[in-house]
């Protein structure tokens, strides 16, 4: 279920901060802290098991946290400063830092460090946090070994990248080819017929959307995009049109029903000609379950279950039946 660093090779991982800035040690090597905010006058915040505490005001100097975030920089082949004054790079252990600088932080730097999570859950697992149900956790194994298409709700920390994680590995891919696109690389597989492409924001540009073009060139069984955010909703669409099923991908929504709203207007991005009710048509005929997930204080559950059946024309609305609500299976 879990596999941890000691103390000693996690500090390792952050050799590119540490010597600059070691009083972050403390918060790089706890394993109970997924995010560390520092604010643009050196106050530090984290998150430890979903509850954002500060840690320490005015306890970073400034100018030796922008010689850290510069050296990182030039690690990833970037610079940092007035002309760009922004940072988007990940971190040797696969942590991701974000950064602004002035003219557009006032005070000083702003970072924000997402670790890396080592922690990676099977169903059974999150059956046992709480997550889900054992009922709702035999439905969505089955769901996946089926071959379904799966869209995963939620707001950021709501747990949506460890329900795909799990899910990913409920897939049988013993003779399937499981091609995997993330922003950032994230889901732990452990299958063996896996390729994984990650966008690359330096020199030449590569997007979500350049490589799931690229993607469907090498024959995917599987196709999984970690986040959809943009037009390459509607590549996914037609790449689940053309045959490729148990797809798994997340996006950012306030409930299940939003997230079918969401990606259809995120599909229209591409600029395709095609109009609104088809795209939600399309949509009804390759999704067939949403998950939604929530998060209330440190507890992240499955609030919502949704089974996608078609698209009312006449009515212009998703027809889908409601599974799961809550703690509640529906019939």
């Amino acid at each position: 279920m879990v596999t941890q660093l000691n103390s000693e090779q996690a500090l390792k991982a952050f050799d590119l901060i540490l010597p600059f800035i070691p009083e972050l040690g403390p918060f790089l090597t706890d394993e109970a802290i997924q995010d560390i905010c520092i604010n643009g006058n050196g106050t530090v915040y984290v998150d430890r098991c979903g509850q954002m505490r500060c840690a320490g005001r005015n306890v970073l100097d400034s100018k030796k946290l922008m010689f850290a975030l510069q050296r990182i920089a030039r690690q990833g082949g970037e610079e940092l400063d007035e002309s760009n004054p922004f940072l988007d790079s990940r971190l040797p252990d696969g942590s991701r830092i974000a950064a602004a600088i002035a003219p557009y932080s006032v005070g000083g730097p702003t970072v924000t460090i997402r670790k890396f999570q080592r922690q990676h859950f099977s169903l059974d697992h999150l059956v046992e946090l709480g997550t889900l149900t054992h009922e709702l956790a035999d439905l969505l194994r089955g769901a996946s070994k089926a071959r379904t298409n799966i869209l995963i709700s939620g707001q950021p920390g709501s747990g949506k990248t460890s329900i795909q994680n799990a899910l990913l590995n409920e897939l049988d891919v013993t003779r399937a080819r499981l091609l995997v696109i993330e922003e950032s690389a994230e889901l732990q597989i452990h299958a063996e017929n896996v390729t994984r492409f990650e966008c690359r924001n330096v020199g030449k540009q590569v997007t979500i959307r350049d490589l799931v073009k690229v993607a469907l060139r090498h024959r995917p069984d599987h196709l999984v995009i970690g986040e959809v955010r943009g037009a390459e909703a509607m590549d996914l669409l037609d790449a689940l049109n053309t045959g490729n099923s148990g797809s798994l991908t997340t996006i950012h929504a306030n409930s299940a029903q939003s997230a079918l709203t969401k990606l259809s207007n995120l599909a229209l991005r591409a600029g395709a000609d095609v109009p609104y009710a088809a795209v939600q048509a399309q949509i009804a005929d390759v999704i067939q379950y949403v998950i939604h997930m929530e998060r209330k204080g440190n507890k992240r559950s499955v609030a919502e279950l949704l089974r996608l059946c078609s698209y009312d024309f006449r009515n212009n609305a998703f027809q889908f039946e409601l599974v799961f609500e809550g703690n509640q299976r529906h019939d």
